[in-house]
């Protein structure tokens, strides 16, 4: 019999002995659910095996997994159900088509009509694709994707979130209403046994998709095993999609094996998974979470995103945070970062506080959509540990901040890195480099290589076809490195004291002639 306060998926007819495919009668429990306005419970003392199985568990109630196990089995999964997310938490409520002729970057109000009428807050996306934004440059090249922006929005059509582009027509404006109460997933242990398909970018979907806003996910343990020397990537084990304020506490996610592909310009490229994937969400959080191995080199990093906003990592321990298509305002704290670093693109303030970071550099903008930043950058009590292993990359200098932009590429914007930079107690832990002949010091901002022309011009801009413009006030204090090494704030030794009245520098072993 039912229990009237809760669901069980032996109520319909889980077995939950790793064996038996129990994901239809986990399907049913949750459709119950649903419907009843039910929690549901899983058996800490069972393995749930899910296989082949086509369609998504839709939760809509509060979930607790405990300390029960899922077997998701991906090895002889075929192509055709790649896609099926085995969880999806989602709303009751429905998508609204909007319509409106404009809206302009920073605008504060929407004029808006409906069909529907908005009955509160709104997570909306905006879409058009007669203008392309981000138009990768490198081995995945690619032709751009629609000016795309997402921003939460009232009933009355007061702007909640700054718009960051120019809408003069829309394609698309679809409203996703936000549900007020707070949707709780907790416990669960996770374990993917991984495909055997191609190494292609044909990706994989077979985790938590969220689509609802509000939503805490905790105490998720993800892990793969049996990955094989090849196989496709997946599009994250917890992924998020036009939502907005969610909180994932505890989780414990897994880095994926790399792969090798032929990229879109037709060069070997490697090819690995995020674990965790965001894309158009706002107000997203990540506290408490961690991975094992994040200086595993033959691992990928974790955590990937797109059209995203307010993206908050504390006392987190993953080896990659990586923002690819636009973030506005990330904040990494208190954390621990690993082999493959902070990667981002965006606008805004990217902050990095309290945080250890074992990577190449502190910071890169992504070279392949123009290493652009239109905001603030600030890090502040950071301890770097370049390269970790010299045999990562020749020794030399090191850079703190780094991108690469020679002005002869339309990513679809102007590009920039940011207009003001600040560094405060940051300390170099250099004692595991190279030689001390070999490595000679640091370099605040490596520079794309420039020609002897631009060099001759050289002002806040590099010119090209088109213009990068550079960083307008920079800050550094107490800046220093175990071994006493120099500074540099240029990597381009030809570049010399370039507006030297707009740096602020004190108390840092600073030299700016290297």
């Amino acid at each position: 019999m039912i229990n009237r306060f809760a669901v069980c998926y032996e109520d319909f007819g889980a077995v939950g002995d790793g064996i038996a495919d129990d994901f239809t009668a986990i399907k049913n429990t949750h459709d119950y659910a649903n419907k009843h306005g039910l929690p549901v419970i899983a058996d800490p003392a069972k393995t749930y095996y899910i296989g082949n199985n086509i369609g998504s568990a839709l939760i809509m109630t509060d979930t607790d997994w405990g300390a029960a196990r899922f077997i998701i089995d991906d090895s002889k999964l075929g192509i055709q159900d790649r896609e099926h997310n085995v969880f999806t938490i989602c709303s009751e409520q429905k998508p609204v088509k909007l319509n409106a002729s404009s809206v302009k970057k920073g605008q504060i109000w929407l004029d808006f009509n409906t069909e529907s009428p908005l009955q509160g807050n709104a997570f909306v996306v905006a879409e058009d694709e007669n203008k392309k934004r981000y138009i990768r440059l490198g081995l995945n090249e690619g032709p751009g994707v629609p000016q795309t922006d997402c921003f939460i929005l009232d009933q009355s059509g007061c702007i909640l979130t700054p718009v960051i582009w120019d809408f003069d027509s829309f394609t698309s404006l679809i409203a996703y209403p936000i549900d007020e109460r707070i949707l709780t997933i907790k416990g669960g242990n996770f374990i993917t046994i991984a495909n055997q398909a191609e190494s292609k970018y044909t990706y994989y979907s077979r985790g938590i998709k969220i689509t609802r806003s509000n939503v805490v996910v905790d105490g998720v343990v993800h892990s793969v095993i049996n990955e094989m020397g090849h196989g496709a990537p997946y599009g994250g084990f917890v992924a998020t999609r036009d939502c907005a304020y969610i909180t994932f506490k505890n989780c414990h996610f897994a880095g994926h094996k790399i792969y090798k592909t032929i990229g879109a310009a037709g060069e070997p490229v490697s090819m690995g998974t995020y674990d965790i994937s965001l894309y158009r969400s706002i107000g997203v959080s990540f506290m408490g979470c961690k991975q094992n191995n994040i200086l595993d080199t033959t691992r990928w990093g974790v955590f990937g995103s797109n059209h995203c906003k307010d993206i908050i990592i504390d006392n987190c321990i993953l080896s990659r945070i990586d923002a690819h298509m636009g973030v506005t305002n990330l904040t990494v704290r208190n954390s621990i970062i690993g082999w493959m670093g902070i990667k981002a693109i965006g606008r805004g303030q990217l902050l990095i506080e309290n945080t250890s970071v074992f990577s190449g550099e502190v910071v890169e903008f992504r070279p392949d959509y123009g290493s652009h930043w239109d905001g603030e950058l600030v890090i502040s009590n950071v301890k770097w540990y370049p390269l970790w292993k010299p045999e990562w990359k020749p020794a030399g200098r090191y850079s703190i901040i780094t991108g690469y932009n020679d002005a002869t590429h339309d990513f679809g914007y102007p590009c920039s890195l940011p207009k003001k930079i600040t560094i405060n107690d940051l300390t170099v832990i250099d004692d595991e480099l190279a030689a001390e002949d070999a490595y000679d010091g640091v370099n605040i901002i490596s520079l794309p290589i420039l020609t002897d022309e631009q060099v001759a011009g050289f002002g806040n801009k590099i010119v090209g076809d088109y213009t990068y413009a550079l960083t307008s006030e920079l800050t550094l204090n107490n800046v220093s490195t175990q071994r006493g090494k120099c500074f540099a704030i240029w990597s381009d030794s030809r570049v010399k004291n370039w507006y030297p009245d707009v740096f602020s520098v004190t108390n840092c072993n600073l030299s700016t002639n290297k």
